[in-house]
């Protein structure tokens, strides 16, 4: 059983359409080279919100080291007020031990609600310019270009 051959017909290649081939494959070795000389960054801040992306784990280890340290930090900071009010009213105001765990727990909450406050504040700081340095408009300039290519 035989197939039967067919013959396609083979339209000349122009110089023009040289021409523009080449141009073409120029800029897409250009655009690959760019590519791997600045890579698009993957994460622009430590606080991504987009759960799309894939998280690294040096990313993630970087991100539970900053919560971990700012929760110890937040305690440390409330019991130091707590023991300070402590020991001031038994030592300077000589207050009965239900007045100074009153005292001690209202300045201990104090503290507490006041070092969330500051850091919720940094971050909204942190996000607002994280959405400003994306809203600028990175405007590049050719100031001198040089034709490698040898024509001929």
């Amino acid at each position: 059983m035989c197939l039967p051959t067919y013959e396609t017909y083979k339209q000349p290649k122009t110089k023009e359409f040289l021409q523009m081939m080449e141009k073409l494959r120029l800029e897409a070795q250009e655009s690959e080279y760019k590519k791997l000389i600045n890579p698009a960054p993957e994460h622009t801040t430590l606080y991504d919100t987009n759960n799309d992306e894939y998280v690294s784990p040096v990313q993630a280890h970087k991100e539970l080291k900053n919560q971990l340290t700012t929760i110890v930090n937040v305690f440390i900071s409330v019991g130091s007020v707590s023991y300070a009010v402590w020991y001031w009213t038994a030592s300077s105001w000589g207050l009965r031990d239900s007045y100074r765990v009153l005292l001690t727990v209202f300045f201990g909450l104090l503290v507490l609600v006041a070092e969330v406050v500051v850091y919720m504040g940094y971050l909204n700081k942190i996000e607002e310019a994280r959405v400003k340095e994306y809203s600028k408009r990175e405007v590049k300039k050719v100031i001198k270009s040089y034709n490698l290519r040898k024509d001929t």
